[in-house]
């Protein structure tokens, strides 16, 4: 009778152990730690992504209500996450009618929302070449106040966004003149969910 020949008699016949086998070992946990490092290394922190919540009432899109006291002003925003859940981006359009002898006008901007040093942090740009940054602060859970870094001989803004139901939100930018501690209310509009 023959010998059976197959895999359990190929393994009897390798021999155990050797150069090869400590060679292929070594890559093998080398390999198996560089795929647990960068799985480490893109998987969010629970501890990080936390703040990020505070905006989860506010995903989607959002339509400008009519205001009496600035008719004609139209306008949307959407807040939307991106990076892997790393970032909220905000884009906000407004568009106002000619007043007093203005011609219409547009307005666009766009803001990241991000966690730095375990507190939420944004950055905005506008098409009128406005930088702003903002550290963010959600001082309840239906309520976010974004307010600018303090720069000599610069205003400060404060942005304050209030949901006081789900499907409803109201916004309020505020502006500091330099030096002052008194914010004055710029613009205020109460937006729907679309």
């Amino acid at each position: 009778m023959a010998a059976r020949r197959g895999p359990v008699a190929a393994d009897r016949n390798r021999p155990s152990g050797g150069v090869k086998d400590s060679a292929t070992s070594v890559r093998s946990a080398l390999l198996l730690a560089g795929v647990v490092a960068c799985n480490a290394l893109a998987a969010p922190d629970a501890g990080t992504a936390e703040p990020l919540a505070a905006l989860t009432p506010l995903l989607g899109r959002w339509v400008a209500e009519a205001d009496p006291k600035a008719p004609g002003v139209t306008g949307w925003t959407t807040f939307e996450r991106a990076l892997g859940d790393r970032v909220v981006v905000r884009k906000n359009h407004a568009s106002y009618p000619p007043k007093d002898g203005r011609p219409p006008s547009e307005h666009d901007d766009l803001m990241v929302l991000f966690v730095e040093d375990r507190g939420m942090k944004a950055e905005y740009w506008d098409s009128e070449g406005h930088v702003i940054r903002y550290e963010v602060q959600s001082p309840a859970p239906n309520r976010l106040v974004f307010l600018s870094e303090a720069r000599t001989g610069a205003p400060r803004f404060r942005l304050t966004y209030t949901w006081p139901q789900p499907g409803k939100l109201e916004l309020t930018f505020e502006i500091a003149p330099p030096g002052a501690a008194e914010f004055r209310p710029f613009i205020s509009a109460r937006l729907r969910r679309e």
